[in-house]
């Protein structure tokens, strides 16, 4: 059989590709002692580069184990990597039966063992060996016995700061963190002491592994004391984008909205908290913000004392827009402005003084479909007033249809409703007005929190109203 010669592409100094990318590969595996790691690769690479004439019988594969008492598991595997890297430059596509003899492995096993001795600060390499598959297929097993220099770490001492947030979001950072000790009790634990420093590269990687999955809207930052119990401070800092504004609305559908106002300027000040926090976490956080917000204001003795409940919305994102509804499942304090539009002027009928009207509307609820209620009607115009009580019903556990029953203390009469929400904007009410013996029905559209706009009309007439919510 005739010799087979590979004819490859080498550098200036003899090198292929192949051995020029083992080599650059090898000074970074490790953080220090580079020196002694090129030379050390320079003679692994010399050896290498004596081709076979066979292509039968080669190394194509290099597996690596470690053993010591001490070593953490992530090192651990940091470790096997760097031993087949190393033992791969040595061994791979050289005949299997020059790593099988005796002599051969033992100069194999002596260079593994002294290049990585040379670039493992913290334990000695006591023993190599270097041991063929028994099945033909090319693999071989680098087994590695370590001992550590002096004292390993025992235990860790960690605390978590979120840099530049206050202590509501730091609260849920650190909530989100709970488990971060397990990145450095696996990296840590059991390394000595005098390792510590090498292992920074092991133990950033995995500790942004743990970031991106449990924390991704921030970035993390540790330093290292290093002793058998050691001190581990991790600081976290938000990713962009993050809240650059607060834009604060305060409503309610059963308090009067300016009575809110009363509370605005300390309110304000507690939403601004989410100044700076990053987008993304407040979305994913913003049900327990929103519980948060919520409390704030329920905790205000008044609305204590009205039995308020608040709920908050949170939207937007660099402009963050915060929505506090509060109301009261106990008791119903309205003030309602009214403006009829385009009524017919008759003889018997309408009364234009009575266009615009101010209506005060008080209600107490023993239960969720059960209340009873008074209102005054102020007619500036004429400076009339109108007072009824009354009682109203809901039909339906949504409380979305409602039937009215009230007394007219100024005409004497009684007054029957039902009114029916069918859509959230929308509501179709009608009322008999059993003195006036005039029935009135109206279709109502709310065009916001604090403006809506009817279409009513009776058997004498049909025009518009617009109702203001103060």
């Amino acid at each position: 059989m005739k010799n087979k010669f590979i004819c490859r592409k080498t550098d200036e100094y003899g090198f292929s590709g192949r051995e020029r990318t083992g080599l650059l590969s090898l000074f970074f595996l490790w953080g220090k002692r580079g020196a002694a790691v090129c030379l050390s690769a320079l003679m692994l690479l010399l050896i290498s580069n004596v081709e076979s004439t066979s292509a039968a019988g080669r190394v194509e594969a290099v597996t690596a184990s470690v053993s010591s008492r001490s070593i953490p598991v992530t090192v651990r595997r940091r470790m096997e990597t760097t031993i087949e890297a190393i033992a791969g430059q040595l061994l791979l596509g050289r005949p299997m039966e020059t790593v099988s003899s005796s002599s051969d492995r033992a100069a194999n096993e002596e260079i593994i063992r002294s290049v990585f001795d040379k670039v493992l600060i913290g334990y000695s390499v006591t023993g190599v060996s270097c041991v063929p598959s028994a099945e033909t297929d090319g693999s071989v097993q680098v087994n590695v016995d370590l001992t550590p220099w002096d004292a390993a770490i025992e235990s860790l001492e960690i605390t978590t700061e979120a840099e530049g947030l206050t202590p509501i979001i730091g609260e849920l950072v650190r909530r989100d963190l709970a488990d971060i000790e397990t990145v450095f009790r696996e990296s840590l634990v059991g390394l000595p002491v005098a390792a510590s420093d090498w292992t920074n590269g092991v133990v950033k990687k995995r500790l942004n592994e743990y970031m991106n999955e449990r924390l991704p809207e921030f970035r993390a930052d540790f330093d290292i004391e290093p002793d058998t119990v050691s001190k581990v401070r991790i600081t976290v800092y938000p990713r962009v984008p993050i809240v650059r504004s607060v834009d604060l609305c305060m409503r309610s559908d059963t308090l009067p909205n300016f009575s809110l106002l009363a509370f605005r300027d300390r309110y304000e000040q507690q939403v601004n908290f989410l100044n700076g926090v990053p987008v993304a976490f407040v979305r994913r956080h913003e049900k327990e913000l929103s519980d948060i917000l919520a409390a704030y204001i329920d905790e205000e003795p008044v609305l204590k004392s009205l039995r308020a409940k608040t709920k908050v919305t949170i939207a937007g994102g660099e402009r963050l827009t915060v929505m506090s509804r509060t109301d009261s499942e106990r008791y119903h304090v309205r003030i309602d402005g009214w403006a009829d539009v385009g009524h017919r002027e008759k003889k018997g009928g309408h009364n234009s003084d009575r266009d615009i009207r101010f209506r005060l509307r008080t209600g107490y609820l023993p239960n969720r479909r059960n209340e009873i209620f008074s209102q005054l009607d102020f007619f500036p115009q004429d400076a009339t007033a109108r007072f009824d009580v009354g009682y109203r019903y809901a039909f339906d556990k949504d409380r979305k249809v409602w039937g009215e029953l009230r007394y007219d203390f100024h005409y004497s009469h009684m007054t029957y409703g039902i009114s029916y929400d069918f859509l959230p904007k929308w509501r179709l009410s009608y009322e008999y007005r059993r003195g006036e013996k005039l029935g009135e029905a109206a279709l109502r559209y709310r065009l916001h929190d604090f403006l809506a706009v009817e279409y009513a009309l009776n058997k004498n007439d049909n025009w518009l109203r617009l109702v203001g919510f103060f």
